[in-house]
C-alpha cells in the first residue's frame, strides 16, 4: 500500500474515533438527563401554542 493510502486510512480512523467519543458522551448525557429532557420537552409543547390561546 502507498503511504498516501495509509495516511488516509489513519485520518479516517482518527475521525471515527472522535465520532465514537462524541457519541459516547452524548449517550451518557442523555442517559443521565433523560428525565429532565422529557420534562423540558413537555414544557415546550405545553407553552408552544399559548400565544394562540391568549
Amino acid at each position: 500500500m502507498s503511504q498516501e493510502h495509509c495516511d488516509a486510512c489513519r485520518k479516517m480512523q482518527d475521525t471515527i474515533r472522535k465520532h465514537e467519543e462524541i457519541l459516547t458522551q452524548l449517550i451518557h448525557f442523555v442517559g443521565n438527563n433523560h428525565e429532565r429532557i422529557i420534562l423540558m420537552e413537555k414544557d415546550v409543547k405545553s407553552t408552544r401554542y399559548q400565544h394562540l390561546i391568549s
